[in-house]
């Protein structure tokens, strides 16, 4: 039984913030679009200040919420395990010591764990056609099966060379 995790904090912390630069950049090209298009129509001063004072407001809202995600992410990439076993793939989330969240971060946590969202998965080899790696360095295992498809692995996992190559050993392609 080989057993695999995110140990290091620059690596849970590089997981967390994997898609918030791009977040962030759309989330700014939004803003300076609906901006710019209030401000051209607009002929009178007084609605430009209350505008302004709206896209303050959501914007604050959205960073906020943006945090509260971000932490999630964090939590869930300190918790994940990925566990080969019997050319079985687990993966398993201790989900049993939560961290201090936001409200957004913490209500989401508890809605997943409610409806039993967070609920460990196994897949055996046999169920897998081919192992893959995308230009980020992410495992990709593709599937037999129509509900899950792909399996994403993170680059930011210990020992992923040789969880790769285990996969890559145990799963035969084209079967």
């Amino acid at each position: 039984m080989a057993t695999y995790k995110i140990t290091k904090t620059e690596n849970i912390n590089a997981f967390a913030n994997r898609k918030s630069n791009a977040a962030f950049k759309l989330l700014i090209v939004i803003f300076l679009f609906i901006f710019c298009l209030t401000v051209f129509t607009q002929k009178n001063t007084t609605n430009l200040i209350s505008i302004g004072i709206v896209f303050l407001f959501v914007g604050v809202l959205f960073y906020v919420s943006f945090l509260g995600l971000k932490k999630l992410m964090w939590f869930l990439g300190k918790n994940i395990t990925y566990i080969l076993n019997d050319n079985t793939l687990q993966i398993q989330q201790n989900l049993d010591n939560e961290t201090a969240m936001g409200f957004l971060a913490g209500y989401f946590y508890r809605k997943g764990k409610s409806k039993g969202g967070y609920r460990d998965f196994s897949m055996k080899f046999s169920k897998m056609k081919s192992v893959m790696k995308n230009a980020k360095g992410d495992l990709i295992l593709k599937t037999r099966s129509i509900t899950t498809g792909k399996i994403i692995i993170p680059r930011e996992l210990e020992n992923l060379r040789d969880l790769e190559n285990q996969l890559r050993v145990g799963i035969k392609p084209n079967q």
